[in-house]
């Protein structure tokens, strides 16, 4: 085996470019202000795979809200907004929302001047504010889901939601979902999980059990809501 003659050798210095020195245009640079860029999430290590011809389409969606969490920046007040407007006004039912408050949401839009047809346009963003607080109202809107089973007294519930303002027994009808009970974050006691698939959540009303393969997710969601809504 021969090496090499160039293997590892210093690399040469490249020779000072010599093209012209040209001046700084101060003037442009005066008159523009500075340019950000968003901060970019770091690269995972994990492997990933990516398509570039599929037949479906993906889309995200605001989940849900924390506590104290700010509507945020425009950008993101419009993206809230088109999906709330979307889902009221959508061919297909959003399951998150009941006949009560789709009505609701279209009689806002309506007064508003909003259709399904132009609430890509510019609109004002007070207009938006306001559409958005409405959907905050809705119990199952913005709310996170967690697959549950009661016990005999609790037969029917079949989820567990947790929004910004409270928890939510749920069970599954044809096209939507129904709230059965409604705790505020500021009646529960305290939630733990004391076995890997138990949750129990302590309110004024008693000792609420419930079965769910996300306990500890659940339980932790559950105190880290209620910490915050303490401090708001």
């Amino acid at each position: 085996v021969q090496e090499w003659p160039e293997f590892m050798r210093p690399i040469q210095t490249p020779p000072p470019s010599k093209s012209p020195i040209l001046p700084t245009p101060t003037k442009l640079i005066k008159e523009h202000s500075p340019v950000t860029t968003p901060k970019l999430l770091p690269l995972g290590t994990a492997a990933c795979i990516t398509y570039n011809r599929v037949s479906w389409l993906l889309r995200v969606r605001k989940e849900v809200f924390t506590p104290t969490e700010p509507l945020g920046p425009p950008a993101a007040l419009h993206l809230i907004f088109c999906q709330i407007v979307s889902d009221v006004y959508g061919v297909t039912a959003c399951i998150r929302l009941t006949q009560s408050e789709k009505r609701a949401g279209i009689s806002m839009l309506s007064g508003y001047g909003i259709t399904a047809e132009n609430f890509n346009s510019p609109h004002r963003a007070n207009i938006k504010r306001n559409v958005v607080e409405l959907a905050r109202t809705w119990p199952l809107y913005f709310a996170r889901l967690f697959q549950v089973s009661g016990a005999a007294q609790l037969s029917d519930v079949q989820l567990l939601a947790i929004s910004h303002w409270g928890v939510h027994l749920v069970k599954k009808e044809s096209n939507h979902l129904q709230v059965i009970k409604s705790y505020s974050l500021g009646d529960v006691a305290s939630c733990t999980a004391p076995r890997p698939t138990t949750i129990c959540i302590e309110s004024p009303g008693g000792r609420l059990t419930l079965h769910a393969t996300r306990a500890q997710q659940l339980s932790e969601m559950v105190t880290r809501f209620c910490n915050e809504n303490k401090k708001a």
